[in-house]
């Protein structure tokens, strides 16, 4: 009994002392990261076809600029946190690096919440801009906005989406937990998914291919030779801007409502597909 005792008592000592490490950590990181937290600017001076950004936290957002020829970073930084970046054969690449080893202190490595890097990293540039894009972010939103290229790339694990006013050959937008939003945009090819979140398309043209497992998809006055709309666990509905008679149907629901039936005939083809939810599309024409 004296032994047990003895176990347990030094268990919770072990206990006692791990906590209070963690909170003193936590509060240096946090102290840390709010007074050296700082806003910095990157001016780019080579021509830019390619942008690549990969960030941590933080969001990421690009837009154009009236009345400026210039592609201008802004960017939030600390003593221990940074970002690389560098223009190499016209590509811009920003690549989020969690600690500057000359800097960082030895609680960074084991207790860095990264309080500081709740912040937007943004892009300007000048309107009519076109460059491809590739943009990642593990906890943070991507926002872009009347950007023009070949191809653009973008996902994000634990964040929204939103897409405006953009026409590229190819689109590809994922995220894993959260919603996708997208309005007034064109694609050959556009590929639209997430896994945890609802998909809002508006106002936009091309192949469209869009998919979620446990969300509702709507759009409204949306166009293209192919449409295919996919949820396990969700509604589908929205305005197709063209005729029904236009339009190879498949339309399947298991658990729900529809008011289109799956049809042959048409040159364009609509396939809406749900296992847990209703179908409700009208066609404005």
């Amino acid at each position: 009994m004296k032994t047990n005792r003895i176990l347990i008592i030094t268990a919770g000592l072990f206990i006692l002392a791990g906590a209070v490490i963690a909170g003193i950590a936590l509060m240096l990181t946090a102290r840390s990261s709010e007074q050296n937290a700082r806003m910095e600017t990157y001016e780019v001076t080579e021509k830019i076809s390619n942008v690549n950004i990969d960030v941590n936290m933080s969001d990421i957002k690009i837009m154009p600029v009236m009345g400026t020829d210039k592609i201008t970073l802004t960017y939030f930084t600390d003593d221990t946190n940074k970002y690389d970046i560098s223009e190499d054969n016209g590509t811009l690449s920003v690549k989020y690096v969690k600690f500057n080893k000359e800097k960082a202190k030895w609680y960074d490595y084991y207790f860095s919440f990264d309080f500081s890097r709740d912040h937007d990293v943004i892009l300007q540039v000048p309107k009519n801009f076109r460059a491809d894009l590739l943009l990642h972010a593990d906890y943070g939103d991507i926002e872009v906005t009347d950007m023009s290229g070949d191809s653009m790339n973008i996902h994000t694990s634990y964040g929204d989406l939103d897409i405006t006013g953009c026409k590229f050959k190819a689109m590809e937008c994922a995220t894993d937990y959260g919603d996708i939003d997208i309005e007034r945009s064109q694609s050959d090819t556009f590929n639209c998914s997430t896994d945890f979140g609802s998909i809002d398309v508006t106002d936009t043209a091309g192949k469209i291919n869009c998919g979620t497992d446990y969300g509702d998809i709507e759009f409204e006055r949306i166009s293209g030779a192919s449409i295919v709309m996919d949820t396990s666990c969700g509604d589908i509905e929205g305005t197709i801007d063209g005729r029904e008679a236009d339009y190879t149907i498949n339309a399947q629901t298991n658990l729900g409502d529809k008011n289109v039936q799956s049809r042959a005939g048409g040159e364009k083809r609509l396939d809406v597909k749900t296992d847990m939810g209703d179908i409700d599309i009208i066609f404005l024409k």
